[in-house]
């Protein structure tokens, strides 16, 4: 009798577990590639912070912390952080209210020592390059790389980690920096036509989560990387 109901008690533990574990995986979410990251940035108000796990090559990294920022509001509201005050001001290598922010709640949500992945579009890519130039940032974590969609170049002094840049041909903001005329072209960059040409609001908000190119660049922005972000 004592085998039995022990029999009993030990398959309902395992049912249970089972159960348990395939509704936290089914919880799980991913950024495997430039589809994922930039859906991720269009799910933010302004950016938003995960605690994941880095994979490559199928094996475990690590814990990283992940930073998705989304593009600008078009507004000309000073009270708003995404307009485009802070556009003119991130593409000239300005402080502005976008970065503020995010050095802020950062400081606060992540401990020192992590390691951080950076993605972001439009202006969230320059502000993360901006971030990954920040020297308190840098001394108070580990930044890995800076995934970017539709963002211009920043040339910011000793940024720390990749930095790889996304750009369909159709889409004119990757050139709208200071930047322009000197060195537009570098961080990467990665250059597709997607059929966009003459339609530039598609190409810079459409593209990237649809073009089935954009599924061959990793969370990294690497052709044909294993890395990817569980989180």
């Amino acid at each position: 009798m004592v085998k039995k109901l022990l029999s009993a008690l030990f398959a309902f533990i395992m049912v249970f577990s089972i159960a348990a574990f395939g509704a936290s995986a089914a919880k799980s979410r991913s950024v495997a590639n430039v589809q994922d990251a930039m859906n991720l940035c269009r799910e933010q108000d302004t950016y938003g912070i995960y605690r994941g796990t880095l994979y490559s090559d199928g094996k475990k990294v690590g814990k990283v912390y992940l930073i998705a920022l989304s593009g600008s509001t078009m507004s000309w509201d000073k009270e708003d952080i995404k307009s485009m005050y802070s556009c003119i001001k991130a593409g000239t290598v300005n402080d502005n209210d976008y970065l503020d922010a995010v050095l802020e709640g950062v400081k606060k949500k992540i401990p020192a020592g992590s390691k951080i992945v950076l993605i972001g579009h439009s202006l969230g890519g320059m502000v993360a390059q901006q971030f990954a130039a920040d020297k308190e940032m840098k001394e108070r974590y580990e930044i890995l790389n800076i995934l970017t969609m539709g963002t211009p170049y920043i040339p910011v002094k000793n940024r720390e980690g990749g930095l790889h840049r996304m750009a369909d041909s159709g889409d004119a903001v990757p050139y709208l920096s200071i930047a322009l005329f000197a060195n537009f072209w570098k961080g990467n960059f990665t250059y597709k036509n997607n059929g966009y040409f003459g339609n530039p609001d598609k190409a810079h908000n459409i593209s990237y989560n649809t073009a089935d190119i954009w599924k061959t660049y990793d969370c990294f922005g690497i052709k044909n990387g294993t890395n990817k972000i569980y989180y």
